[in-house]
């Protein structure tokens, strides 16, 4: 768990390398700071990343 107890900003999470490295982050024990063009993008980005929120 490298990035346990870390807060990482992720930018462009709505497809893509953004997107990977979010869950990257958030599978590794950390915590995603998300951000989106659009809402939409980052409400389904972020279900999709941590369903649990």
């Amino acid at each position: 768990m490298l990035l346990a107890g870390k807060t990482v900003i992720v930018s462009g999470v709505g497809a893509g390398l953004g997107h990977r490295v979010a869950e990257t982050v958030v599978r590794d024990g950390g915590r995603a700071v998300l951000g989106a063009r659009t809402a939409a993008n980052l409400a389904k980005s972020a279900a999709e990343i941590d369903p649990e929120g």
